[in-house]
């Protein structure tokens, strides 16, 4: 659970990952805001639907799905604060076939100090 709702790293990343398949489902209310839905199927019976604030382009939920078990897992992003100029979602509340099974707190967020800006600068 811990994995999945960290903030980085997920399936939209490598849109043309052999065997993952990413659609437009709808634009749709979720938890008090307005989302583009986008699922992502993978080659391993496994999906994932984004719902994506349409203003602030932050993860409100996500839903992932087995397709070989039916089991449904989800998750919603919550409390967000900007960190070196990234949004990191504070609370992540994690539910298991529509029922509550954990949630994470983030007390403190800090980026890595080893890394400073100019390293991530494009030479010109």
């Amino acid at each position: 659970s811990f994995a999945h709702g960290a903030t980085f790293g997920n399936h939209l990343l490598y849109p043309y990952a052999p065997g993952k398949q990413l659609a437009y489902i709808d634009t749709v209310p979720v938890a008090g805001a307005i989302c583009h839905q986008v699922q992502v199927t993978l080659g391993a019976g496994y999906r994932v639907d984004y719902f994506i604030d349409v203003q602030s382009y932050r993860l409100v939920k996500s839903i992932h799905k087995d397709l070989r078990t039916d089991v449904l897992r989800s998750f919603g992003y919550q409390d967000y604060v900007l960190q070196a100029g990234m949004p990191v979602a504070q609370r992540v509340v994690n539910e298991v076939a529509g029922e509550w099974a954990s949630t994470l707190v983030l007390d403190e967020v800090k980026v890595n100090a080893g890394l400073m800006s100019w390293m991530f600068k494009m030479p010109k």
